[in-house]
């Protein structure tokens, strides 16, 4: 499976929240599937090494941090990270307005 997001978040003890950002992704799938005539199944076949590269953008590999007084910020770097072409599901943007602003 590729991965779906290039961007680790969490809340860290000092109330900060936290983002950490990928520097590299999978660029072949962990697994392949394919079909076989014979057995009228599917077939899973594990990758012996998957394809690793640098993901190759400005944020690559780094940590930010974000004050939960102001979630705005945060909001805003995830939309920019988006933009830029990190992996980032709007799923995991909107939990973190609920996480911050609810």
């Amino acid at each position: 499976m590729h991965h779906q997001c290039d961007l680790y978040i969490y809340d860290c003890y000092d109330g900060t929240l936290t983002i950490h950002v990928a520097a590299s992704r999978r660029v072949k799938p962990w697994r392949t599937v394919e079909w076989d005539p014979q057995k009228k199944d599917l077939v899973f076949y594990n990758e012996p090494e998957p394809e690793i590269r640098s993901i190759g953008l400005e944020h690559d590999g780094k940590t930010f941090l974000f004050s939960y007084d102001d979630p705005q910020p945060a909001i805003d770097f995830l939309n920019e990270c988006r933009e830029m072409g990190y992996l980032a599901p709007y799923d995991s943007i909107i939990q973190v307005y609920r996480e911050t602003c609810e």
